[in-house]
């Protein structure tokens, strides 16, 4: 993983970085994956629940101008964040650090949309941070065949599994 994202007084910090701007708000959802299957011969579909899509969740931000810089030049540094790499030039996975969000469940996320917009009454930019959750994949490693391979029979593996552990982190707190 990438670092923590985390709240710390209203700010957000991404991977040991302090982005620029006044967090506003905090929304996180989930929904239930269905299955539909068709039967022949009856009209519609039945709706089976199958588990849940991995949760979302998004930050919304007030950049202002002040004696730390113009909004445009707080949003350059929030567009640098978002499409940051991890040193396989993917993005980067973030490792939560927020009592909202893990009361989801949620333990990692991936910043996966920045979104801006702005008014011609007021010198601020809005600005929109989406992640989805992320579980990182466990990866199958195979066994050796304890005789070598040279008997030829099908074999019975138990795979194991690994996980990386995270490297960045979301943080967030509300003030509280």
């Amino acid at each position: 993983m990438d670092g923590y994202l985390k709240f710390s007084d209203g700010e957000v910090s991404l991977g040991g970085v302090t982005v620029p701007g006044i967090l506003s708000s905090l929304s996180i959802g989930s929904e239930v994956i269905f299955d539909e299957p068709k039967e022949e011969g009856k009209p519609g579909t039945t709706k089976l629940p199958m588990g849940w899509e991995d949760s979302d969740f998004s930050l919304s931000l007030v950049l202002v101008s002040d004696e730390n810089g113009t909004c445009y030049d707080k949003l350059k540094k929030l567009v640098a964040v978002f499409k940051g790499t991890n040193d396989k030039k993917n993005p980067k996975v973030f490792t939560i650090a927020n009592h909202h969000i893990s009361a989801w469940g949620i333990d990692h996320a991936v910043f996966k949309r920045l979104q801006s917009s702005e008014d011609n009454k007021t010198d601020t930019i809005k600005a929109t941070l989406s992640f989805t959750e992320h579980n990182p994949p466990i990866q199958n490693q195979a066994q050796p065949p304890k005789d070598g391979g040279a008997s030829g029979k099908a074999e019975n593996k138990t795979p194991g599994t690994t996980a990386k552990e995270p490297e960045l982190s979301l943080k967030i707190n509300v003030g509280r």
